[in-house]
């Protein structure tokens, strides 16, 4: 079973990608056959609205995924503070 916050980044993904289908399957656009363009339109739409209400379902019940604060790399964390104080 996959760890909570890489399934998390998964959905996150997922839902990212339905996004973008949503721009793809563009019912304005499909001259061709408007009404299964309209159809998986509507489809994406639907995956797109079930992936969120489980994300937000998910984050209700159980909150945060990973702990608070910046998720960066260890050679970042070094780097980080000499980059604040000459901005």
């Amino acid at each position: 079973m996959m760890a909570r916050p890489a399934f998390v980044k998964w959905f996150h993904w997922l839902g990212a990608g339905l996004i973008l289908g949503l721009c793809i399957f563009n019912p304005a656009e499909g001259r061709a056959d408007p009404g299964g363009a309209l159809s998986a339109h509507a489809g994406v739409g639907i995956a797109l609205g079930l992936t969120v209400a489980l994300w937000f379902s998910m984050y209700s019940v159980k909150t945060m995924a990973g702990p608070a604060g910046a998720k960066i790399p260890a050679t970042a964390k070094h780097i980080s503070p000499w980059r604040h104080t000459y901005q």
